[in-house]
């Protein structure tokens, strides 16, 4: 299979979209199936993708009229089986079949969700790309279960045309060691409420925000510790969330690490009381997956798809409900050790159930189901 990889984005080759890329590229190039693989990226990711495959083989591209002129001669010389494009940006393939992956589902289901006007305006811009791509693709990649549902039900996407594909997991307590970051306090060791990913309104931080109050007043004043930054339109609700922490006076329990290395972030998990989650909507939460793989004993808000995720793995409460919330915390804390212990088992094993192996195993199937559907509706020789 001579494979072609195109990703056009020009922001956001971070986090978990790098390493999607950092892990599955060198297995993608190595697999006996795939006899050739081109990949082509933005210029200002080469730097960071490129040592991943043999250099020859990664190419700049860029997502402009004259760019995507190039790209497409540059994909008519090669004469690639297929085109796999891991975000839903992409160009016409010309008859050669094409592989959209999502693995973002705010645009697609929650475009407003708190957002600014913009952002909003935006996140409908991408939703419109997406349901393009999405009619144009010979097949889809679906990250999560959630995520299929959605396409079928809402976008009525045939099902055969989708398969479900789950990203990797690191071993984090295996392959890194702890590092207590700079701004927490030496003092606190453990005993804190952990939370973590990008600052945005999707994220639904206020139903944490709002259970400290009540937190403290059963007697149980956890701190709380917030990793992860926002980007420029995402300011307004950073700004609504550190007006409510002072509202409710709980200043002197919070704390914004802003980006942690993965070290720094294994050391929360580890030490932390509780790891919680209390997103609107994800995809496939890699967050979700770095916390269970460290054992932290986890919380998650009950709407889908994080319990296809954790499922036995967490205690689950309304989103939206505070109360609810701090009941959750205040049963983990108040339970035995024996359970809390019996809930980070189960977290680590659940979390083995997510390689990266088994992410790049399927991802071929899907591969090779684009071409073999390919192949079938091709005519042929009565010779």
């Amino acid at each position: 299979m001579r494979l072609a990889i195109v990703n056009l984005t020009r922001t956001g080759i971070s986090g978990g979209a790098h390493k999607y890329l950092r892990e599955m590229l060198p297995r993608l190039a190595r697999h006996p199936v795939v006899s050739d693989l081109e990949v082509f990226i933005h210029p200002k990711f080469l730097d960071q993708i490129c040592h991943l495959v043999p250099q020859s083989r990664c190419r700049p591209c860029e997502d402009s009229l004259r760019g995507q002129r190039r790209l497409r001669k540059a994909l008519i010389r090669l004469a690639p089986d297929l085109i796999f494009f891991p975000h839903l940006r992409g160009i016409d393939s010309d008859g050669t079949p094409s592989i959209f992956m999502i693995h973002n589902m705010e645009p697609l289901a929650l475009p407003a969700g708190g957002n600014t006007h913009r952002e909003t305006l935006k996140n409908l811009a991408r939703k419109y790309a997406a349901k393009s791509a999405c009619r144009r693709a010979s097949r889809i990649l679906a990250v999560s279960q959630f995520v299929k549902d959605f396409l079928v039900n809402t976008w009525h996407i045939s099902p055969g045309k989708i398969g479900v594909v789950y990203h990797g997991s690191d071993d984090l307590l295996t392959n890194y060691i702890p590092m207590r970051p700079k701004a927490i306090p030496s003092d606190w060791e453990e005993g804190f409420l952990f939370t973590a990913g990008s600052i945005r309104p999707s994220r639904g931080l206020e139903d944490i925000i709002k259970a400290l109050p009540e937190l403290a007043a059963a007697g149980n004043a956890l701190p709380l510790v917030i990793a992860g930054t926002a980007d420029a339109s995402s300011y307004p609700y950073e700004r609504r969330l550190k007006r409510l922490i002072e509202k409710l006076g709980v200043q002197d329990r919070v704390i914004w690490t802003g980006h942690l290395a993965t070290e720094e972030m294994l050391w929360c998990y580890s030490q932390a009381s509780l790891f919680i989650m209390t997103s609107r909507v994800e995809a496939c939460p890699n967050i979700a997956l770095e916390a269970m793989s460290s054992g932290s004993g986890c919380i998650a808000a009950d709407n889908k798809p994080l319990p296809e995720f954790f499922r036995d793995a967490a205690l689950y409460y309304r989103p939206g409900d505070s109360n609810s919330l701090a009941e959750a915390i205040t049963f983990f804390q108040n339970s035995s050790l024996r359970f809390q212990g019996e809930m980070r088992g189960r977290a680590r094993t659940r979390a083995a159930d997510f390689t990266w192996d088994k992410t790049a195993e399927e991802t071929v199937k899907q591969l090779q189901l684009t071409l073999d559907a390919k192949n079938d509706e091709e005519p042929k020789s009565d010779y």
